[in-house]
């Protein structure tokens, strides 16, 4: 533990960040001291608060106590924070959160789910799925499982399952024994600036898995099989493509769920479901079944613990259906995420999907707008809203009512363009029975949903 040893105290700069908050309470568990600042509350810095961590809602020098002996501090911090100036002038050793999670990586044999799509999903998945067995993961997720109702938890087992985050680079500090590779596409490319690079990290991050590990990639992106021949560990395929090692057929849903036949090797293993919508779940789920296999579990073993996956918040998170109305909620902000966010809203059979998107980034909207413009084909009504920033300064010409035009421009019969705070009262004018509300977006358009669930009753 390089970073770990002889510490007691440790503050985190931005500490109600998913992947922050995540490694607070891993570490609150192995026994330290723990405290941190944000600028303001949410659900996981209260989680954090009832296990016994210190949080300040604010940016100071004097939040770093006499006793804090490391720092670890979000990316998105710099280096005019106070409490990084605060750090420096007193000599605290700072880390990133990239770094830190490599070191508790480092500790255990590491699961590390890496792709632009399906991390969080797949890991949960990865992660219940061990649980169930027995094995007593640690797992540090980027959302809040429902099994584990945190987004992590501590466990005395082997393995420490964990997403792999591409979108700053820190995944390339992780040296996980087993990876799994869901998917190659076009996004963060404020950080990759081109697909060239964006495909030369994704090999570099191949290549770092111990010896002896595995690299667990869906067959049916040809960019995937293509990345292979970075590893030096044993590959293990997986998709609905004949070629892979574990292979779904026969795929049905039924209410929110999905069944279908699962073959290793052309071996029945059974009849599996899972718990959540969606052909891209499937996929999903074949990647934790791979490392099922991986780990020795048996097929009845690795079924049950599937089964026990019942989702994570924010990933079409179901707040219920009012009036005949129901509301959904998804973290998609990506055009291949949206687009099969929506695919999987049409196996419920509604009278009309109405979509709510809040684009997220300025940087992404610039990069994939032509893509944003035809990823809401499956909504037969589209409400678009201003970008959320995500603290990225504004583009001059991007906007969200620039993408709106867009749209309008490849075809959307039924889209418009509504502020924020209008949302809620709009969609309660339009709405009838037999209607799915489907709220997009990976920033704060999670309040819509919220406002619609009480409005609607």
């Amino acid at each position: 533990m390089k970073y770990l040893n002889a510490k007691k105290h440790i503050f985190f700069i931005a500490i109600g960040g998913i992947g922050m908050s995540a490694i607070a309470l891993v570490l609150l568990k192995k026994g330290f001291k723990i405290s941190g600042s944000d600028i303001k509350p949410n659900s996981l810095t209260e989680k954090l608060a009832e296990s016994g961590a210190g949080i300040y809602f604010s940016h100071k020098a004097g939040n770093l106590k006499p006793d804090v002996d490391l720092v670890i501090y979000s990316s998105c911090i710099n280096n005019a924070n106070p409490e990084m100036l605060e750090a420096k002038s007193r000599g605290i050793k700072t880390v990133s959160r990239g770094t830190m999670l490599a070191e508790l990586v480092a500790e255990k044999k590491g699961i590390a789910v890496c792709g632009c799509h399906g991390k969080t999903t797949t890991s949960g998945m990865i992660a219940t799925l061990l649980r169930e067995a027995g094995l007593d993961p640690t797992a540090l997720i980027g959302g809040e499982v429902n099994y584990f109702g945190s987004n992590a938890c501590f466990g005395r087992g082997d393995y420490l399952v964990t997403e792999a985050d591409e979108s700053d680079g820190s995944f390339l500090k992780l040296k996980p024994f087993y990876s799994v590779l869901t998917n190659i596409d076009e996004d963060h490319m404020d950080y990759f600036k081109d697909k060239s690079t964006l495909v030369r990290r994704f090999a570099q991050y191949v290549s770092n898995i111990k010896k002896g590990g595995s690299l667990i990639y869906s067959c049916d992106d040809p960019r995937l099989v293509l990345l292979k021949k970075y590893s030096c560990a044993d590959n293990i395929s997986y998709g609905f493509t004949g070629s892979a090692c574990v292979r779904a057929k026969n795929i049905t849903a039924k209410g929110y769920d999905s069944s279908f036949d699962c073959y290793y090797k052309k071996d029945f293993m059974g009849r599996f479901k899972i718990r959540v919508p969606g052909g891209h779940n499937v996929s999903n789920a074949l990647a934790a079944v791979c490392v099922g296999v991986k780990l020795g579990l048996g097929a009845a073993e690795i079924k049950s613990g599937l089964l026990s996956f019942t989702g994570t918040k924010r990933r079409f998170q179901v707040h219920g259906c009012f009036s005949g109305v129901t509301v959904v909620e998804d973290y998609a902000h990506h055009p291949a995420e949206i687009a099969a966010t929506l695919k999987a809203a049409r196996h419920f059979k509604p009278k009309r999907v109405i979509g709510v998107f809040q684009p997220h980034r300025f940087t992404r909207t610039l990069y994939l707008a032509d893509r944003f413009a035809g990823c809401f084909n499956l909504s037969n009504y589209l409400i678009l809203t201003d970008i959320y920033s995500a603290s990225e300064n504004a583009i001059k010409g991007i906007t969200g009512r620039v993408l709106y035009d867009k749209v309008k421009k490849f075809g959307h019969k039924h889209a418009v363009y509504i502020e924020k705070n209008r949302i809620a009262d709009h969609i309660c004018r339009i709405k009838k029975p037999g209607d799915m509300v489907i709220v997009l977006g990976a920033g704060d358009i999670n309040e819509i949903a919220q406002e619609l669930a009480r409005k609607i009753r």
